[in-house]
């Protein structure tokens, strides 16, 4: 907050904001809240909030400065153009990720958005990928462990579709298995903008690692597509390889650490494995009100033996988020 305050009273006009890697959580992000709706970023570009505890709480705060930003500059003329979003290892979880795909869809001009590592299922995957679609200059997409799976995969694909600048794509350590990469290949098919795909760590197997090497034909500025920590088996692999050779593209393939194809036992364990996970992922709300941020908890605690007042009027705060619709909550004064 005091950082905040000495630059409106500075007069201060970023194009850049990088307060990654501090642990202000949710109560800092009041703070960041009054900067971020202040003159001092209608002209923002780059905002970078990569590993700072934010949580669903702090997202939600975080996506309506956002939104009154843009429409407090809009109506002076020159709307917030906010080219880069970076906010990996946050836990925003599908609250968070709705609440933010809400705000996107209104900016347009996104060219990078980095989410890694936020406890997103298919649920929030769908809401991000509504809002990619507005976004046509999106360039680099880094959604990198989120449990995506099948689910998240085939409007994540439609999306990517239709992003004709889109270059760099990360989703490595998915869970999207044979059907969620065949999913995706069949998308990225037309796309000629591809330079760097990474898809590691997906437990996919033989079909669908044919089904991305096919779709990177004629990629002519593909320099890599990193499929390593699979399970295509000793001869996949080596199809694999022939294709790309065929393609003039050996080079490009980056293929280590196979796991070695899996059996049919296996693969009708993993069918089950990622129907539990996309009904964790629809469920993913009530269990976080169970068992995540503890602050949420420690702050109804308080409220019940009416201490501090800060603290009771944050709980207050956070009551109000959970009870209002995505609109209604962005559009509320």
């Amino acid at each position: 907050r005091y950082l905040g305050n000495g630059l409106q009273q500075a007069g201060a006009r970023l194009v850049e904001l990088d307060l990654s890697d501090n642990a202000f959580g949710p109560i800092g992000v009041e703070g960041l809240a009054d900067l971020l709706r202040s003159s001092c970023c209608f002209a923002l570009e780059e905002l970078k909030l990569n590993n700072n505890g934010l949580g669903i709480t702090g997202c939600k705060l975080l996506s309506k400065a956002l939104h009154d930003c843009y429409e407090s500059s809009k109506k002076e003329g020159s709307p917030l153009a906010l080219k880069v979003f970076i906010a990996g290892r946050n836990r925003l979880e599908n609250e968070g990720a709705k609440m933010l795909a809400a705000v996107f869809k209104k900016l347009k001009t996104l060219e990078r958005v980095e989410m890694p590592q936020n406890g997103i299922y298919h649920v929030g995957i769908t809401a991000l990928s509504d809002a990619f679609e507005e976004n046509k200059n999106l360039r680099h997409l880094n959604l990198n462990d989120n449990t995506i799976t099948y689910k998240g995969a085939i409007p994540l694909g439609q999306a990517l579709s239709k992003l004709p600048s889109l270059a760099i794509l990360n989703l490595g350590d998915c869970l999207l298995k044979s059907a969620g990469a065949s999913s995706i290949a069949k998308y990225l098919t037309d796309n000629t903008t591809l330079e760097d795909v990474n898809l590691t760590c997906n437990e996919i197997s033989v079909q669908g690692g044919l089904d991305l090497v096919k779709a990177m034909k004629n990629k002519t500025k593909l320099k890599q597509i990193n499929v390593s920590e699979n399970q295509f088996g000793e001869e996949g692999v080596e199809e694999m390889e022939k294709l790309m050779k065929s393609f003039g593209m050996a080079a490009a393939l980056v293929l280590e650490d196979d796991e070695g194809e899996c059996s049919d036992e296996e693969q009708d364990e993993e069918s089950e494995e990622e129907n539990d996970s996309d009904a964790e992922g629809d469920n993913s709300n009530l269990s976080h009100n169970d068992s995540n941020h503890s602050h949420n908890a420690s702050n109804q605690s308080h409220n019940n033996s009416n201490q501090s007042n800060n603290t009771s009027n944050q709980s207050h705060s956070v009551s109000q988020l959970k009870q209002h619709s995505v609109t209604d909550f962005l559009a509320a004064p």
